[in-house]
């Protein structure tokens, strides 16, 4: 039985012999708003005809979450902003194309895009002359290229963006940029060329959360320019998104990386060169290639992450082409003699280079309070006593869990 049934059979009674109080449409705006919230939008809309007290009730609700199941749908959108008071603002705008298109067709795609030209990009810009704080857009089954309005660049009020199967053309960059940005999640979102990718995260300048799944760039070349980096970043997590340059990040405090075979086989590419890593505190590496180059790129970013105190490892490997035998490196990373307070491996396989490694972090961690290790479920019994064995001896004042 549906939200909207419920609230029908509270309102709609037949007549009684002894009158019953309405104590569901008694109840204030706010409160009423805040139940059709968890409505989409359609849903909230169908309300109006309950009654009179709930005729306009859905043009005030904060947040608007519009599916559409296929291309006319989206035509009908902006009524949906148009018909609100302009001085009742919009928190959140969700925008999700459901349509299961084949688009097989390139005239299929040139119909989609500007559907989205003449009819998504002005319901954004009237949402933005409403206040709005976040925006979420989703284009799945059929990604659209968008052409965004450069509001979304300078509107006073945006501070959460989440953009989902996406191909994103950036023209008219803002020379200065003011926006508020603080939040940006991008998921499956295709750029032109790596300029665009550049200039669209450096147009955020208070941006402090980012998360990167699977951004890509049509054509991948030698970036010859410095890159310059997210000035206010915070939080980083960058999975299968080799687009998204290091050097952009190097501003994060904490950083998640999902290294695939691309970061690990062009460690010599300059897009993939470390920057230094200032203000690093806690990384989580997952490693999904087991690569022979999967211990020097990690020592490479112990090496240019001075201030780093925890560290995450995350052995989920699919695929590879051989386990990489470590080698104690002649200098030491600084943020080990100095930084380092807690080493957590996960999925550890009992591989001789994994021993080696933790061996040489707590040998040389002179503040390491914690090494804890999760075992993979493939890890023999007998190999589980060997790590044990190998790691106790180990300075006291370093707690060892092995799990």
């Amino acid at each position: 039985m549906s939200f909207l049934w419920c609230l029908a059979t509270l309102i709609w009674k037949p007549k009684p012999l002894i009158p019953i109080e309405d104590r569901l449409s008694a109840l204030p705006d706010s409160i009423l708003c805040h139940i059709l919230s968890f409505l989409t939008t359609k849903d909230s809309a169908a309300t109006s005809i309950l009654s009179k007290r709930w005729n306009s009730l859905w043009l005030s609700v904060f947040t608007i979450d519009l599916v559409a199941n296929k291309l006319s749908d989206i035509k009908t959108f902006d009524s949906v902003i148009l018909l609100r008071d302009i001085k009742v603002p919009i928190q959140k705008l969700r925008l999700k194309y459901n349509a299961r298109v084949k688009r097989l067709r390139y005239d299929v795609d040139v119909l989609i895009s500007q559907y989205c030209r003449d009819h998504i990009n002005p319901l954004i810009t009237a949402a933005f002359e409403r206040g709005l704080e976040t925006l979420e857009l989703d284009m799945q089954l059929a990604p659209l290229c968008v052409q965004f309005a450069s509001g979304i660049f300078s509107c006073k009020t945006l501070t959460v963006l989440k953009l989902r199967h996406l191909k994103i053309v950036i023209e008219d960059l803002p020379r200065i940029n003011t926006s508020p940005l603080k939040t940006l999640h991008l998921d499956h979102v295709t750029f032109r060329c790596h300029t665009h990718i550049i200039n669209f995260l450096l147009s955020f300048p208070t941006l402090e959360e980012l998360q990167a799944n699977v951004v890509g760039v049509r054509k991948f070349f030698q970036q010859k320019e410095t890159i310059k980096c997210s000035p206010n970043l915070i939080r980083a997590s960058v999975s299968d998104s080799e687009a998204i340059s290091l050097f952009l990040l190097s501003k994060a405090v904490t950083l998640t990386i999902n290294l695939t075979s691309t970061y690990l086989m062009r460690i010599e590419h300059t897009w993939f060169r470390f920057p230094t890593f200032h203000n690093l505190t806690q990384i989580e590496l997952v490693f999904k290639y087991d690569s022979k180059k999967k211990w020097r790129w990690m020592l490479e970013m112990l090496h240019q992450s001075p201030k780093l105190q925890h560290l995450i490892i995350n052995e989920k490997m699919e695929y590879g082409d051989g386990e990489d035998n470590w080698q104690d490196p002649t200098v030491v990373p600084e943020c080990l003699s100095s930084q380092l307070k807690t080493c957590l491996i996960r999925n550890c396989r009992g591989q001789k280079s994994d021993l080696q490694f933790a061996e040489f972090v707590m040998r040389n961690s002179k503040v390491l309070r914690t090494m804890t290790i999760h075992s993979s479920c493939s890890i023999l019994l007998k190999a589980k006593f060997m790590v044990l064995h190998k790691l106790s001896p180990y300075p006291r004042n370093c707690k060892l869990i092995f799990e």
